[in-house]
């Protein structure tokens, strides 16, 4: 078993630099796939990756099944230089993901004492008796590194299939064997894609992001040579369909195009995302501000606002700067727009009150809406 060595201040051979790396999100747990909890996890270590200019080319959900984690691995190994798995790494007997990256790099499983050390002292820090089947989370596989939790119980995993040439090796353990039926070294990945590297985490969001932020980032940025980052802007339009939109700027969304333009639409809202790789914010910033300007240029006053802003964030500016106040009266729309407008800070400021006014004659009694209308 390794321990997770030094950083290395060059990039390793065989592994890719940052224009041809590309990674995949595998997120393990029937809760998931189920429909029970939402996958937050691969959102946010998209955004993650991308702040430091790695693009997340998949994201691949899959349930506790040992034979259905190994397929996923396979696939994503076959498709992606870096491989970040969140879940499966717990104490119960369907948190099986160091079985199946035992099983795709073609090893058994190993027990590592100072991770177990590790999980006591954990335990004891809380004054809880550490059952026995926690033991399990102090296996890795052959060759791997643990990565220390400093806020659970599940260590995660840093793994390279095929050659690690930074790697350190030290006196192994007692081996764990993974089931036969999975563990097939005809179809190992080993060999076939020397420098793919996997990282795996717990599922459980905060320890995520803890380990991902402390100490798998900065090692991901050495290990690959990241020295570019990959900064958004995003301008939001309103009034036109998204066809029409992007027939205005078919030159500005051609694939391959730097800075990139993406197109997305939400609740009527179409948002332009103008995305540059470079190795300073501002460098990105200045890459990409030539094309927000033609983007403003062509689309005119359809363009209300950027990043965070909504339609009612510029009904509120507006409403500000022209010492105006609103009150509303919906039907159909049961007091969603009162609820937009007051979930702005300050809104007393401008905002006088709503009616929900939903069966005709309270229409009619409250609002003098005329009953001919009503009724069309």
């Amino acid at each position: 078993m390794s321990e997770l060595s030094p950083h290395q201040s060059a990039i390793r051979p065989g592994v890719p630099g940052q224009s041809a790396i590309s990674a995949e999100v595998i997120s393990i747990g029937t809760e998931l796939t189920s429909g029970r909890n939402l996958d937050t996890n691969s959102q946010w270590l998209s955004v993650e990756l991308g702040k430091i200019g790695v693009p997340v080319h998949y994201h691949t959900t899959v349930g506790d099944n040992l034979d259905e984690n190994v397929a996923v691995l396979r696939t994503a190994l076959e498709r992606a230089h870096l491989v970040i798995i969140t879940g499966g790494l717990g104490p119960t007997q369907d948190d099986l993901t160091r079985e199946a990256m035992a099983a795709v790099a073609g090893v058994g499983l190993e027990f590592h004492a100072p991770s177990f050390e590790g999980i006591q002292q954990m335990f004891a820090r809380r004054n809880r008796p550490m059952p026995e089947r926690n033991r399990v989370q102090a296996l890795f596989p052959a060759g791997s590194e643990p990565i220390a939790n400093f806020h659970g119980t599940a260590p995660g995993i840093w793994m390279w299939l095929g050659r690690d040439p930074g790697a350190r090796t030290e006196e192994r353990g007692p081996k764990s064997a993974v089931p036969s039926s999975i563990l097939d070294p005809q179809s190992s990945i080993l060999g076939l894609r020397p420098s793919v590297l996997l990282v795996a985490m717990p599922g459980v969001p905060s320890e995520m992001y803890r380990m991902f932020t402390d100490q798998v980032r900065p090692r991901l940025i050495e290990t690959f040579g990241l020295r570019r980052m990959i900064v958004h802007r995003k301008i939001n339009v309103f009034g036109a369909g998204e066809s029409d939109v992007e027939s205005r700027l078919l030159d500005l969304t051609q694939r391959g195009r730097q800075p990139e333009v993406g197109i997305t639409v939400h609740d009527a809202t179409i948002s332009l995302r103008v995305a540059a790789a470079c190795e300073t914010e501002a460098e990105a910033q200045q890459l990409i501000e030539p094309t927000a300007r033609t983007i403003y240029e062509r689309l005119g006053k359809l363009v209300f606002g950027e990043g965070d802003d909504e339609l009612e964030h510029v009904v509120a500016r507006m409403l500000q700067s022209r010492r105006l106040t609103l009150a509303t009266a919906e039907g159909c729309t049961g007091g969603i727009v009162a609820q937009r407008l007051t979930a702005i800070p300050g809104a007393s400021r401008w905002y006088r009150g709503g009616v929900v006014a939903y069966a005709h004659e309270i229409k009619h009694d409250w609002l003098d809406v005329p009953t001919d209308l009503v009724d069309a």
